[in-house]
This record gives structure tokens, sequence and C-alpha cells, in this order.
């Protein structure tokens, strides 16, 4: 197997060659950098065709061949990019060219409140493309009552300009809901590559031409060079994997006033940004054709409403989106690459937040079961603060676990911190990655920032560890995936919302997540986040212990809990108290409760994460301190092994074994110091240096 833990530099299709070198030029500069890239310690690189005459320009496709041979001829592995920059689907312009029809759609609201016997006309907005419906609602103290909204609203009609009028003694709530091109205000207007209209990912028709134009061309260019496995020995198995990079849906107003530094569509500025959530070209028939009944009769539910029906029409919304973007976009993908061949990769857009997952994506956890190796997007390098954001590797390694996937793609970089971070911080903050779940590291560190020998030193680290680590251990533990309950909760925040709490009530279950993944992280022991779907598929693992952070019990998630408290014991986690309505039906289920205001005993937040704690089962080893991160595996003789990775800037120990006992062999990593042993309370710990990291060896 060649050395495949070694990190890939992300050189997209720029070798420092311009318009005005020959051919033969352009090859020996491509040669040079990839050469140089060897020397600096580096397993390959991440490539594209470049940008000008994107995916039209043949001599790019001829250079595309040339990288390869150049990569096997120099032991190189090679990934392929599937974008002229971000989000990936437009192929630049090229997919909306041919398929104008297949861009990004996205629903508005507009609300009017009209007094008795008041009358108006509800117009098609500029800039919008048609009338979804409006509908009236009598209003109380200045909302709409659930028991109003679940009533059933005053159907006005569907057509471009629709008159309304207030025949009844209150006033009345009229929504206008509209569809329209999703790009004013978008993540595709607003980001820091190119303002660019998007496609809609919903649609297999748009992302079909995605894979025509891009994927087709790569398959065709390069067919016979494609690895089986991330590593194969193959002599020309080269090219690995190609990589999408932040797709997701255009719902959602982000990053206004952010220096976008390339203007490929102008905004119009004349279209008014009403609220907003994401649409497709196929929403309404889909959903009739899912539930059996008309969505655009119950749009209000998702703009406000809190009760059990408004939460119903939420969740069965927000899981079709879902559905969509799984089906259309990653799972169309997945097959095409693996008809040819070649693995799928790469990562969406803003995945370090439970909360952003259904605003953005849906159930993230089953797109990533249709790439062949699962990844994501860590944009800082401060040790400290990679380990707040553990989530996001541990959520995407959980996902490889459970659907089989032996490897995890991690697009590194100090893009928060503008690259101003030092050579300890970066060591440390890929060896944590790595502890996290992370094993096939793509870098977009600047290379020409520290020494050669520092890169070389770094390089080897991170494939030593790894390779040191070998196949992962994750216990016999699991945290549910509440996405149910976002999808259940999750509006855009408008002034005629009823129930504007409910997003409080999405943040508390984010909080409760969060807290349990830290009980485990940092008391070192196993575990991986579980979704039903995922979970009913490799029930051979047979946890012994299940987490369910307070959320709503949805079907799922009563499911998820009569399941396993067969075999395991079920805790429902909720610290804060902010799901107490669910606590007599989640103990009637099988599970133990750890909660808050309204469970007995009340043991509050530090109580119940103090009960947790003593709930999990043992994980090898114990730490007096939290910021050591462990990952768990057998190497390849059958031998226990641990990486240990201290994310703080200052000493912390971590117990290894009983005194007189027989140590684990502790192997220093290049770049890191050696830790020091010493005796405590009866017991050896090794002492890690601030940002160590060490691999542990024992037997047993």
């Amino acid at each position: 197997m060649k050395d495949f833990y070694r990190p890939l530099r992300i050189t997209h299709g720029y070798f420092g060659y311009g318009d005005g070198d020959s051919y033969a030029t352009k090859v020996a500069k491509i040669e040079s950098r990839v050469k140089e890239l060897k020397a600096k310690g580096f397993g390959g690189i991440v490539t594209n065709v470049a940008d000008k005459d994107y995916l039209h320009n043949e001599t790019e496709w001829a250079l595309m061949k040339e990288k390869e041979r150049i990569c096997r001829e120099n032991d190189m592995r090679m990934w392929l990019y599937d974008e002229k920059g971000y989000p990936s689907g437009g192929a630049w312009k090229e997919t909306l060219t041919k398929r104008p029809d297949c861009e990004a759609r996205a629903l508005v609201v507009v609300s009017r409140v009209l007094k008795p016997g008041e009358s108006g006309v509800f117009e098609l907005p500029y800039g919008h493309e048609k009338t979804l419906n409006v509908l009236g609602y009598f209003m109380e103290d200045g909302f709409v009552s659930d028991a109003e909204l679940d009533k059933g609203p005053v159907l006005f009609g569907k057509t471009a300009n629709v008159p309304v009028r207030n025949d009844g003694c209150a006033d009345m709530l009229v929504l206008g809901f509209y569809q329209k091109r999703a790009f004013e205000g978008a993540h595709c207007q607003n980001n820091v590559c190119a303002s660019r209209r998007y496609i809609d990912v919903s649609s297999e028709e748009a992302v079909g031409e995605f894979i025509n134009n891009t994927y087709r061309r790569y398959a065709e260019c390069l067919a016979g060079h494609f690895a089986k496995e991330i590593g194969d020995p193959g002599r020309d198995a080269t090219v690995e994997a190609i990589f999408t990079d932040e797709p997701s849906y255009m719902g959602h107003y982000i990053n206004h006033g952010i220096n976008t530094p390339m203007i490929d569509h102008t905004p119009d500025p004349d279209i008014v940004l009403y609220p907003v959530i994401n649409w497709g070209m196929h929403v309404t028939a889909k959903f009739m054709e899912l539930y059996g009944y008309d969505l655009t009769d119950n749009l209000a539910y998702l703009f406000t409403g809190g009760s059990e029906k408004a939460r119903r029409v939420r969740h069965d919304y927000n899981n079709l989106m879902s559905l969509l973007f799984e089906h259309s976009f990653f799972e169309q993908i997945g097959k095409y690459c693996e008809s040819k061949g070649l693995m799928f990769s790469g990562h969406v857009l803003l995945e370090d937040e439970l909360k952003l997952h259904v605003r953005f994506e849906g159930n993230i956890m089953r797109f990533l079961s249709h790439m062949h190796v699962p990844g994501l997007d860590m944009l800082q390098s401060v040790p400290e603060i990679v380990r707040q954001f553990a989530f996001t590797p541990l959520l995407v390694r959980s996902a490889a676990e459970l659907y089989g996937r032996k490897h995890v793609m991690d697009e590194v970089s100090a893009h928060a911190q503008g690259g101003n971070v030092t050579e300890e911080q970066v060591t440390c903050s890929l060896m944590l990655q790595l502890a996290l779940g992370a094993d096939i590291f793509t870098s977009y560190y600047n290379d020409g920032l520290y020494t050669e020998d520092y890169w070389r030193m770094l390089n080897k680290g991170i494939s030593k560890a790894a390779e040191g680590l070998g196949e992962r251990d994750f216990g016999k533990a699991v945290i549910y995936y509440p996405v149910d309950t976002v999808m259940c909760l999750q509006k855009p925040g408008t002034e005629f919302d009823n129930a504007p709490g409910e997003q409080g009530l999405i943040d508390r279950c984010q909080e409760n997540l969060e807290s349990a993944m830290n009980v485990f992280v940092d008391g070192m022991v196993p575990f991986i986040f579980a979704d039903p779907d995922g979970l009913t598929e490799t029930l051979d693992r047979k946890p012994q212990l299940a987490v369910v952070p307070g959320c709503l019990l949805t079907p799922r998630t009563k499911a998820f809990i009569r399941e396993l408290a067969k075999t395991a014991k079920v805790i429902f986690y909720d610290p804060a108290g902010a799901f107490k309505n669910g606590y007599e039906e989640a103990e009637s289920l099988g599970a133990a409760l750890l909660a808050g205001e309204g469970a007995a005993p009340a043991l509050g937040k530090s109580g119940a994460f103090a009960k947790l704690r003593e709930e999990l089962p043992a994980g090898g080893l114990t730490a007096d301190c939290s910021g050591l991160v462990a990952a768990y595996g057998r190497n390849a003789a059958g031998a226990r092994t641990a990486l240990v990775v201290n994310s703080a800037s200052k000493e912390a120990r971590v117990a290894v074994g009983r005194a007189g006992a027989a140590l684990p062999a502790a192997a220093a990593l290049p770049g890191g110091r050696a830790p020091r042993l010493t005796a405590v309370c009866g017991a050896t710990a090794a002492v890690l240096p601030p940002y160590g990291a060490v691999l542990l060896t024992w037997n047993g």
C-alpha cells in the first residue's frame, strides 16, 4: 500500500504557468511543483482544470493527463476538485447555461394586516416568478393563534395579482407566498469566492447536467487511472477521489457585506429580501406524492405556529427537502462515480452546528452515506478552538463508521485566523483532528510560510500517528443525532411568528448534544453519533450505552429509544430541563432521565453532567483536566493503541497504568516533545507538554 496518510496539497489549477508559456514549459512547471511538494513530505495534490476557458480548454485537459503521469512517476497521489471555485454544482456557469430552468429556488412570504372591511391586492413582487398561494388568518392580540392556524386559512388565490378582503370582525393576517430564483442575499452571492448563480440541488436534472459537464469529462480524461481504494498500490491507481465543495440550499440570507472578489453574475438591488426558506423545482408535487396533502395550503406553518400540526408540517417539509437533496446530489453523484470506479468525497456548507444542518442541507449523516470518503472542512488552526469544533470531525467519522467507510477527508486551513498561526499550533491542530476522526488531510495551508524541514516533519508525523493508531475502536456507546427536532422547529424568523421561542428549543437541543459529547471527549471514552437509519443498518454493534440529548420525541426518536433500550442503557439527557414535556414518555420507552426541572430528581446542569460521567464505560485512559483528546485503536500486531493530544497551551496529565504494572509504550511523534512519566496517587501518568501528542501502545 502507498503511504496514503501523508496530507495532500490543494493546488487547483495553479502551477505557476501563464498564458504565454509553451506547452512544454507548462508541463515542466507542473512537474517542478509536484516534486517540490514531494520534497516537503506531501503525499499528493488536489487539482482541477485551470480557470481560463473553464472546462472548454483542450490544452488544460491534456495537462490533466500530464498531472496524472507526473504524480504516478513521482509516487504521488492525485485527487480531483469538481468546480471553479465554490460552491460545487454550477460548473462555473456551464450547468445553468445549458439548463437555465435548473437554477436554485427559494420561497418567500409577504405579510400584511387587514382591518375589518379593508381590501387590497397582493401583487407578484418584482423579481419573483410566481404566486404559490395567498392565505388569510384572523388574529387575536396581534397574532394568529395555533387554534386559528389549525382551523385553516381563508384561501384567496394563486394568480399573479390576488384581490384580498377582510369580511370578518377581527384583524386578518394575509400571507402571500412566492417563488423566486435564489441568488440575491444568498450564499451563492455572498461568499469569499464569486458572486454566481447556483443550481437547484433538489433537482435530479440540475445535478445530472453537472455530472455531464464535469464528472463525465474527468472520467473520460483519466479513465484507467482510478484507485480502487485509498492507498491502492496499483501502478496506474493514481487518481483516488473527486472532491465536491460546499453544495447547499440557498434559501437563507447570509454574509451580508462580505467582500466577494469575483462577480460572475450581478445581483439586482431592487429585489426585496423578504423572509425566505428553501425551495425547489419539484417540491409541491413530491410533497403530495410522499405525504398525501397539499403543502401550498399549509405554507403558513413553515413560518409560524407551535402546535403539533405545525411541527408535523414543518418536519414533513424539511424531511422532503433533505431527501430531495440527498437523492438528487449525493446519491446520484455517488452512483455515477461508482460506475466509473472513482471514489466520491467532499463536504457540505456549515456542517459545524446542528442548528444549521436543516437550514442549509438536512440530515447530513444520510448525505455522507453516499460518499466513499465522507469529508469535512476545518477552517481553524488554534488547537483550543479546534477542540471547540470537535462536533464536526466526530459527526463525519460517525457517519463513516455507521456506513462502513474506512476514511474521513478533512479540508484543513487557518482561514479563520488569516493564516497567522505558529508551526506548533498547526501540528497540534492536525493531530487533534486526527484523534477526532479525520485521517485524509487535504491542505490549504500556504506551504511557503514555513520551512521545508517543518513540512516534511509534519507530514511524516501525521502518517506515523495515523498508521500507528491502526484500526479505530469506537467502543460501545452512541449519542443520538437529533436532526428531527430541528426539522420540527426550524423557521426563518418573522414578526408574525406566534411561537418564536422554538428557536430557543433548537439552541437547547444543540447545547444538550454538545454537552453530552463533551462528557465523552473529556472522559476520553470512545463513542459515535448515531442516526436511526445508519444504526439500523449496523445493529450488530449492540451499543451498551445510548445517550439521547434532550429533544422532541418524534416518531424516529421514540423508535430509537425503544429499540436501543432492548440491549443498552438509554439515557435522556436534558440538563437545562428544556424538554420536560417528554420526560414521562421517555421513561415509558425505557430511558433513564438525567435532567433538570421536571425530572425526579431534578439534577440541573452540573448534576446531570456529573451523573452522565459516572455512567460512562471505561475508555482505557483517564485525564485530570479537560483539553485532552484520545482516539483508540488496534495496530497490525493486535496491540491496543491510543493517540492522545493535548489541545491546551499548558501541561496535562493522562493516567496510563497502575503503579508497578506494565506501562504502555510511548512513541514520540515528529515535532512533538516526548511525554514524561510520573507517579500520581498510586498510578503512572504521562505528562503531555502544551500542544503535545503521544502514541501509546499496550497489550490487552
